[in-house]
């Protein structure tokens, strides 16, 4: 949803809880073990990238604690509405973006996680009423 003026802090808060409290719906397409699972509806890709910035457990670490604190949102135009939400299953977070004078509010729910020795990482979805595109889709975040 796009909009002039930033939503505010109570609106915000109550869309979130709101959501927390929707079933999870439509078919998940990704998972953290499996990779792509299923088939993608007509106009999906499924975009991969891998980077390494790191190496070994030190790298790791503060990678994780990163992650742990949203900060792959960090960036001047797009913010997670409630940096202190767990990375955890089904819960569910708002990140906002402000690009091209206006602002958008996209609703995500965690499906899954791994936290492990040498992995860390989360694959949410997008709310379906959030966006068009985002009925089917997901978003994989992961460090190993």
């Amino acid at each position: 949803m796009l909009r002039r003026t930033r939503t505010s802090e109570s609106e915000r808060r109550r869309i979130l809880f709101k959501e927390s409290l929707a079933r999870s719906t439509g078919p998940r397409l990704l998972t953290l073990g499996e990779g792509r699972i299923g088939t993608l509806p007509p106009g999906f890709v499924h975009d991969r990238s891998c980077v390494q910035i790191g190496r070994g457990a030190p790298a790791l670490a503060v990678a994780r604690e990163a992650f742990l604190r949203w900060r792959q949102f960090d960036i001047e135009w797009v913010a997670v509405v409630d940096p202190a939400a767990a990375i955890a299953d089904g819960q569910v977070v708002g990140v906002e973006a402000h690009t091209a004078g206006l602002w958008s509010l996209n609703v995500c729910r965690i499906l899954e996680t791994v936290d492990t020795a040498n992995r860390f990482g989360f694959c949410m979805k997008p709310r379906p009423h959030m966006s068009r595109m985002a009925k089917s889709g997901s978003l994989s975040n992961s460090i190993q």
